[in-house]
C-alpha cells in the first residue's frame, strides 16, 4: 500500500476536491442569505416603529394644537400616557419597545416636545429618541403664529 504520488489526479481526487468546492461555496452562500435576512428583520422592524412614531407624533401635535399650546394641559389630554414630564416649555413622555406608554425607568423611546416662543409665533419641535440606541427616531417642527389683540 505505499503508493506514490504520479502528478496525475484520479477521477475520485477530482469528485472529492469538486465536491468540498461545492460544500464550500453553498455555506458561504448559506451565511449571507442568513445575514440578509436577519438585515430585513431589523429593517422591518425599525419601518414599523418609524410609522407609529410618526402616527403618535401628529396625535401629540393635534392634542398640543387642541390645548392652546400649553404643556400641562397638553399633558392632561394625553392620559392614555400615564408617564411623562412636564415644565412651561417641555414636555416628555415614555415608550417602550413596542411603542407602548412605559415608566421613565423602563422605557426604551423618549419623546421630547419643546417650546420655543419668539416675537411673532412659537416653535414646537416633537423629537422621539431611540434611547439605546442614541439616535433620533422621528422628528417634526412646526410654527404656530399668535392671533388676536391684547386684553
Amino acid at each position: 500500500m505505499n503508493r506514490r504520488f504520479n502528478g496525475r489526479l484520479t477521477a475520485r481526487t477530482l469528485l472529492l476536491i469538486e465536491l468540498a468546492a461545492l460544500l464550500v461555496f453553498f455555506c458561504v452562500s448559506m451565511g449571507l442569505c442568513a445575514n440578509l435576512f436577519l438585515h430585513a428583520k431589523q429593517t422591518a422592524e425599525d419601518s414599523g416603529i418609524l410609522s407609529q412614531t410618526i402616527v403618535e407624533t401628529t396625535s401629540i401635535a393635534e392634542t398640543l394644537k387642541a390645548s392652546g399650546g400649553d404643556m400641562k394641559k397638553t399633558a392632561k389630554r394625553l392620559r392614555s400616557r400615564s408617564w411623562y414630564d412636564t415644565d412651561k416649555n417641555t414636555l416628555t413622555l415614555y415608550y417602550d419597545e413596542r411603542l407602548q406608554p412605559s415608566s421613565k425607568n423602563g422605557c426604551i423611546y423618549q419623546t421630547t416636545v419643546t417650546k420655543e416662543s419668539h416675537a411673532m409665533d412659537d416653535t414646537y419641535t416633537i423629537q422621539t429618541v431611540d434611547i439605546e440606541r442614541d439616535s433620533t427616531v422621528y422628528e417634526l417642527t412646526f410654527k404656530t403664529l399668535r392671533t388676536g389683540g391684547s386684553k
